[in-house]
């Protein structure tokens, strides 16, 4: 049996604590537990936390903006943490949020590819748009992980 993530009443949680004291750590391994339950992980790690863990799974790094989801449409759709993220950027579609990473991508010299979506479990290495003020004002505090 199979319960989506998206249908649950609320997978909000606080860890809360000062720097070094396991926050990441946690998270990580209440992601290894699901990918290990077979639930499909999408993480946006604003600040490289992940990537770690992305190695242990086996999941597939994008460094955005410089790599973007070939149907960044599609990639969005399948998630409602996407979906929020698209509505703080005033996007209502994969094609705004394009163009809006193509744009910072541009301010920072780099020519955005696109990336076929082929593992299970994705990261989505933001730490370039965290350093980007541009970027941390559009996205403001609310990245962080979501499954």
């Amino acid at each position: 049996m199979t319960v989506p993530i998206d249908s649950l009443p609320t997978v909000h949680s606080v860890i809360i604590g000062p720097s070094g004291m396991g926050k990441s750590w946690t998270v990580g391994t209440w992601l290894l537990k699901l990918a290990e339950a077979g639930v499909r992980v999408v993480v946006v790690d604003p600040h490289g936390d992940y990537l770690r863990w992305a190695g242990i799974v086996g999941a597939q790094v994008l460094k955005v903006p410089e790599e973007v989801p070939e149907d960044l449409a599609e990639v969005l759709r399948q998630s409602q943490w996407f979906r929020r993220l698209l509505a703080e950027l005033g996007s209502t579609d994969g094609a705004d949020v394009s163009n809006w990473l193509e744009q910072r991508a541009a301010e920072k010299g780099l020519s955005p590819r696109t990336v076929p979506v082929s593992g299970r479990h994705v990261v989505f290495d933001i730490t370039a748009l965290s350093a980007d003020s541009a970027a941390a004002d559009a996205l403001g505090s609310r990245s962080s992980s979501y499954t």
